[in-house]
C-alpha cells in the first residue's frame, strides 16, 4: 500500500510523460498486490490519486487517476479469468470470507471503537508533535507543506475511517494507516525538532543518543531472553502442545466451533495453522479421525473422549467399527 502511494506521488511530480505513465502503472500494480495479499483493506491507495487535488490541481492528475484505475481493473480481470481455480478462490473470498465477516457477530459494540485504538497508538507521536509548540522553536509551515500534510492525513483517513462502517474491528486493521499520520506529523514538526536538537548542544544530544541506544539494546536483549515464553494466550499454547503430542502429524481434526460466533477462538485456530501439521476442518471428512470441541458441548456420537489436560477443549477419536 505504501509503495503504491509513493508511486502515485512520484507520478504527480514527474516532469516527463514516460515517468508519469510508469509510476501510475506501478501504483496500480501494487494496489493489486496488496489486495491479493490482504483483501479489500488493500484497496485504500486507490484514493491517493484523487487526493492529489489537495496538494495542487494539475492537468496530469486526471491521467494518473485513469491509469491507476485501468491498471487495477485490468489486472484483476486477468487474475480472475486466468484459471478456474483463481475464479473459485476469489469467489470464495468474496462470498465466504468478506460478506460472511460483514454479517458475522461483531467484535466491538461501537463503530468508533477503532478510532480510540488509533488515537491511543499515536499518543507518543502526538506528544512529540505538541512539545515544539511549547518552546521557542515553533514549527514553520509553508502553504505547500500544509497541503502535503493534509494530503497524507487524507490518505491515513482513507485507510482507517472506513473501518468504522462495520462492528468487526481489530487493532491490527489500523497498521497500514499509521505511516501516513506519522508522515504528516513529521512534515509538521521535523524542522522544529531539528532546531531543538541543535539548540541543546552536542553533549546533551550525545546523552540522549546513549540513553536511546541503551534502551534499544535492553529491549532486544529482553526479547531474545523471553523468546519461547508465551505471556499471551498461554492456554492456547498449552492446548496446542497437547494436541501435537496426542495427534499424529497430517491428521484431520473436525473443529466444530469454527465460524460459530463467540464460540470461535480465532487465535487458537491460527496457532494450530502456523505451528503444527494438523488440519482443523470445518466439516467431517472421510479421513476425519479426531474431533475437537469446546468443553461443555455435548459428546460426539461415534467418537470416544480421549483423556487429556486440555484447558479449553475436549478431544475425541472416532470409534473404529
Amino acid at each position: 500500500c505504501l509503495i503504491s502511494v509513493i508511486f502515485t506521488y512520484k507520478a504527480y511530480i514527474a516532469t516527463h510523460i514516460k515517468n508519469l505513465l510508469l509510476y501510475s502503472i506501478l501504483s496500480g500494480i501494487f494496489i493489486v498486490v496488496a489486495v491479493m495479499v490482504k483483501g479489500v483493506p488493500g484497496l485504500f491507495p486507490l484514493a491517493a490519486p484523487f487526493g492529489l487535488l489537495i496538494i495542487k490541481p494539475k492537468n496530469t492528475i486526471f491521467t494518473i487517476q485513469v491509469l491507476v484505475g485501468v491498471t487495477v481493473l485490468s489486472l484483476f480481470a486477468i487474475i480472475y479469468y486466468s484459471s478456474a481455480e483463481a475464479t473459485e478462490a476469489i469467489n470464495y473470498y468474496v462470498q465466504k470470507r468478506l460478506l460472511h465477516r460483514i454479517d458475522a457477530q461483531p467484535t466491538v459494540s461501537s463503530h468508533l471503537h477503532i478510532l480510540g485504538d488509533l488515537f491511543s497508538q499515536l499518543i507518543p507521536v502526538i506528544i512529540l508533535c505538541i512539545i515544539p509548540f511549547f518552546t521557542k522553536h515553533k514549527p514553520k509551515r509553508s502553504k505547500e507543506n500544509s497541503r502535503l500534510i493534509l494530503y497524507f492525513l487524507y490518505i491515513g483517513a482513507t485507510a482507517t475511517i472506513p473501518l468504522t462502517l462495520t462492528l468487526i474491528q481489530r487493532g491490527f486493521y489500523l497498521f497500514p494507516g499509521y505511516v501516513y499520520y506519522i508522515i504528516s506529523i513529521a512534515l509538521l514538526v521535523s524542522d522544529a525538532w531539528q532546531s531543538i536538537l541543535e539548540a541543546i548542544g552536542k553533549k546533551a544530544y550525545k546523552i540522549i543518543s546513549i540513553v536511546g541506544a541503551t534502551a534499544l539494546i535492553i529491549g532486544l536483549g529482553l526479547t531474545i531472553y523471553m523468546f519461547g515464553t508465551p505471556r499471551r494466550d498461554i492456554d492456547s499454547f498449552h492446548d496446542l502442545a497437547i494436541l501435537k503430542d496426542k495427534i499424529p502429524a497430517q491428521s484431520v481434526v473436525y473443529h466444530n466451533t469454527y465460524l460459530q460466533g463467540d464460540k470461535l477462538d480465532m487465535s487458537f485456530y491460527m496457532y494450530v495453522v502456523r505451528f503444527s501439521e494438523i488440519e482443523l476442518a470445518t466439516k467431517i471428512k472421510t479421513n476425519t479421525e479426531y474431533c475437537l470441541q469446546n468443553k461443555g458441548d455435548s459428546n460426539r456420537v461415534n467418537y470416544e473422549l480421549i483423556p487429556t489436560e486440555l484447558v479449553n477443549y475436549n478431544l475425541y477419536k472416532k470409534i473404529t467399527q
